[in-house]
Formats: structure tokens, C-alpha cells, sequence
């Protein structure tokens, strides 16, 4: 599972947000942003499972953004506090 770590930018970079938004391949469950193990922003694709990465239809479509893959969950997401040492 990656760990993101803080972004070295406030913003990602433009061309990285609209090639994530336009991903489109059939073993992609869903994709977004994050930031690598060195905070450079890159793209989060899940991939169904079972499926080979990567994917390069994916890395050409990122234009040489960073890719992080991850199989997707059979496990519906669970909402959890943001900050739970808060109490809120």
C-alpha cells in the first residue's frame, strides 16, 4: 500500500491533472493524484484485480507523469475521522 508523504508544490501540475481525468482503459477501476515516497506529485491508478502493471496505454496517456499502481479493494471504502487524535 503507498504512502503518500506532504507535496513539494502547492498545486499539481496542470497537464498531470487533466491526464488523470482523461484515463480511460478498461483494467482502470478508478484513478487520481497522490505524491511519491519524494513528494512529487504523480497519478493513483487502481487496477482491477488480477491485472497486469503496468500499463502502458496508462504510462503513454500520463505523458511522463509518475505512476503509482495499486490493485483495486473488493472492500468497500470506509469513512474514518480525518484527524481522529482530534476527538472530532
Amino acid at each position: 500500500m503507498h504512502v503518500p508523504v506532504p507535496p513539494k508544490s502547492a498545486e499539481p501540475p496542470r497537464g498531470l491533472v487533466e491526464a488523470v481525468n482523461a484515463i480511460a482503459h478498461p483494467d482502470v477501476e478508478n484513478a487520481g493524484l497522490t505524491t511519491t515516497t519524494s513528494g512529487e506529485w504523480a497519478a493513483m491508478v487502481r487496477v482491477r484485480r488480477g491485472r497486469p502493471t503496468p500499463i502502458p496505454d496508462v504510462d503513454s496517456q500520463l505523458a511522463g507523469f509518475p505512476v503509482i499502481y495499486e490493485t483495486a479493494s473488493n472492500e468497500p471504502p470506509v469513512a474514518r475521522p480525518a484527524f481522529p487524535d482530534r476527538g472530532e
